[in-house]
């Protein structure tokens, strides 16, 4: 049996053994991390490169019509230059361009109807004085016929007057004036329904 001196070094304690790994190897955790990091940054990457592909693709398509656009002009262009130029050379004046100008619409300035005789609304016709009267009626069992006469006749011997006159129980056409500005009425006698459509053409 030893006996220690109650004087001597007490004795170190007792370490825990320490569990040796492999040296330079991380735990699963940090390598699930690491891979995580990495698949973000390829994410990332690959999404930046799309929309640089996709913004150069947008603006290669705008710029393609517009070069087409000029390189018609610039043709058409040319073109006209060379046939001055043949004009100028077999002595006849260059052909001028001519502006193409638009058609003038159709105004339609009123539209009447009703049931029986009676009288427009005195209505104004500009411009050079042509326009007509789109007519239409049905007697539907009423007395058969249809009369429409202009109000105040057209003076001079240039205008012509606008006058139907129909006999059956229902019909449509178109009636004409010309030269024939300023106000007008209608005079329309008949038992029926009519329509009746003004358009002046300036």
């Amino acid at each position: 049996m030893t006996h220690k001196s109650p004087y001597a070094w007490p004795s170190p304690p007792a370490r825990a053994p320490q569990r040796t790994g492999q040296p330079g190897k991380l735990p699963a955790r940090f390598r699930a991390r690491r891979a995580l990091r990495l698949a973000a940054v390829a994410g990332v990457w690959v999404t930046g490169l799309a929309v640089v592909v996709i913004a150069v693709a947008m603006v290669a398509m705008t710029t393609a019509p517009s070069a087409r656009t000029g390189q018609a002009a610039s043709a058409g262009f040319t073109a006209s230059a060379a046939a001055a130029r043949a004009s100028a050379q077999a002595g006849q004046p260059a052909p001028r361009a001519r502006a193409i100008q638009p058609a003038r619409p159709a105004v339609t300035s009123l539209v009447f109807s009703g049931q029986g005789s009676a009288n427009t609304t005195p209505f104004v016709i500009g411009g050079s004085g042509r326009w007509k009267v789109a007519w239409s009626y049905d007697c539907g069992g009423q007395a058969p016929g249809l009369t429409i006469r202009q109000a105040p006749a057209p003076p001079g011997p240039a205008a012509s007057g606008l006058t139907v006159t129909r006999s059956a129980a229902s019909g449509h056409g178109v009636a004409w004036a010309n030269h024939d500005p300023g106000q007008h009425a209608l005079h329309i006698r008949t038992a029926c329904a009519w329509h009746l459509a003004v358009t002046s053409y300036s």
